[in-house]
């Protein structure tokens, strides 16, 4: 990381979620981090390996030079709920003497926030409220600046966009791409326009993106294109973007349906013929797969893809069927690297707690 120059760390969260930990980023505030978790900023991430994560990345921030500095920005769509609310109670907080009407006009996105999830379809009520706050951010701009800032009206307006936006967006919930690809499609555009508007805020620099893989391939799969589709094909990204695929031998993860831990691998039986072969087939590493000679650049390896629906056991589900029904190009079309994960761990969830209670009070 000292020698990327990078800039930028956009994470697969929402924009609200995203301001939160980056004020934790550059203050290593625990208050602030404690308050992350406790509000469940991050849902389904909300977890012991977050927490801790967050802390090392912090003290590495700290260690650099004021230019070398890491921003963390939520780039994602899907606004959590928790953090659309922290998010508007901290700016009626902070900025109590912002006129009355654009007060109110917050106040009415936060009581709808509150009442209703921000990801998915909302009341006509709530997409009101929404209209009604981006209505007068493009007319009273100058006013929400004097109180917030340029930066903090960028944030703002992010926000209420990524609100009204993903009122549109239906997901089949824990279905696998196959099933779910007008939402795949629907949120990698969404998320591309996002970006774009990210790269031109800050003037560019470098980011790296930490999403699930998927979203990191640069081409068309199952005919679904991703973000990392998205970005690829615009000129002012090309030839630009490094895409790194994750591939977990045995080991165990988090089940949330269960609320318990569960075996786990997505390496298939030919991967590790090839690893076995190369003399590596010990340990995690990073396997670079675009080398001048290498043969990843002239065909596709469908055993370096990792699509967690796509492997039980040693059968392949879906693979010749559904995600390579285009079978274009090579691997290194998709991805450039792959990283192998040796005996993957399941993440400690602070909701199991919560939600075990609630179960037993229930029943």
């Amino acid at each position: 990381m000292d020698n990327w120059d990078l800039k930028y760390f956009l994470v697969e969260w929402g924009h609200a979620s995203g301001i939160i930990l980056n004020k934790y980023l550059q203050s290593g505030d625990e208050k602030l981090l404690d308050d992350i978790l406790e509000w469940e900023l991050i849902e389904m991430r909300n977890t012991e390996e977050a927490r801790e994560f967050m802390k090392k990345l912090y003290l590495k921030n700290k260690s650099l030079p004021e230019d070398k500095k890491l921003t963390i920005v939520g780039l994602d769509i899907a606004e959590e709920q928790g953090g659309v609310i922290y998010y508007f109670k901290d700016i009626l907080e902070k900025y109590k003497e912002i006129p009355k009407e654009q007060l109110d006009k917050m106040k009415n996105v936060l009581k709808y926030s509150e009442l209703e999830w921000t990801i998915g379809r909302k009341s006509s009520e709530f997409l009101k409220s929404l209209e009604d706050l981006d209505k007068d951010l493009e007319e009273n701009e100058n006013i929400y600046v004097k109180y917030l800032g340029s930066e903090g009206v960028f944030d703002l307006k992010l926000i209420v966009n990524n609100l009204k936006n993903n009122s549109g967006i239906n997901e089949v919930l824990f279905s696998p791409v196959h099933v779910n690809k007008d939402y795949y499609e629907q949120i990698g555009k969404m998320n591309y326009e996002n970006f774009k508007k990210i790269y031109e805020h800050f003037d560019g620099g470098k980011y790296y993106l930490h999403y699930g893989t998927q979203h990191a391939y640069q081409n068309e799969i199952n005919n679904v294109k991703f973000l990392g589709g998205n970005l690829k094909e615009d000129s002012n990204f090309k030839d630009k973007i490094y895409s790194i695929n994750i591939i977990y031998k045995e080991g165990q993860c988090y089940d949330y349906g269960s609320l318990r831990p569960k075996d786990f691998y997505n390496i298939t039986t030919d991967l590790k013929d090839t690893l076995k072969e190369a003399g590596i087939e010990n340990g995690s590493k990073i396997i670079v797969l675009d080398n001048k000679r290498s043969p990843y650049k002239k065909k596709i390896f469908k055993e370096c893809f990792s699509f967690p629906e796509v492997y039980e056991g040693n059968k392949t589900l879906h693979v010749d069927n559904k995600l390579f029904e285009t079978n274009k190009g090579v691997t290194t079309d998709y991805f450039q690297s792959i990283i192998v994960i040796e005996n993957p761990r399941p993440i400690k969830w602070y909701w199991e707690d919560f939600l075990k209670r609630e179960a037993l009070n229930r029943y």
